[in-house]
């Protein structure tokens, strides 16, 4: 068992860094304590309905009881059995609609999509002070 905490910065409009603090059970992890896996994600348009998605991921040597072989081997299949097909998924599901806050019916949000619908909201108004210019 560990205890993790997990921020991502955002800077628009496709750049994020995800970092993750993990430590021991009963640890209280913060951004102050534990090991720390940083990882940045970059998205850049291929068309109008698909992505580029780079990413990586690494945790200092001096932190790690894993090798980076075996590190790459969990964080890839992660990505590529749970993200990546949710992600494809997603786009199949909205099609060439590339604002999901316009779809009828509304798509459900929870809790934990307050911050991509503040970013989408961010993203909008950007875009149009852009065409305006």
């Amino acid at each position: 068992m560990i205890d993790d905490f997990e921020s991502m910065r955002w800077d628009p409009p496709c750049i994020l860094e995800l970092r993750i603090y993990e430590g021991i059970d009963g640890m209280n992890v913060s951004e102050r304590e534990g090991y720390i896996n940083i990882a940045p994600h970059i998205l850049t348009p291929r068309n109008s309905s698909s992505s580029h998605y780079f990413w990586a991921s690494g945790i200092k040597n001096s932190e790690s009881t894993v090798s980076d072989k075996e590190h790459f081997g969990l964080v890839g299949m992660a990505f590529d059995q749970e993200d990546a097909p949710m992600l494809e998924a997603v786009q199949k599901r909205i099609g060439e609609n590339s604002d999901i806050l316009s779809l009828k019916p509304k798509p459900t949000s929870l809790p934990g999509d307050a911050a991509n619908i503040q970013a989408r909201r961010i993203l909008k108004k950007l875009i149009k002070s852009e065409s305006t210019k």
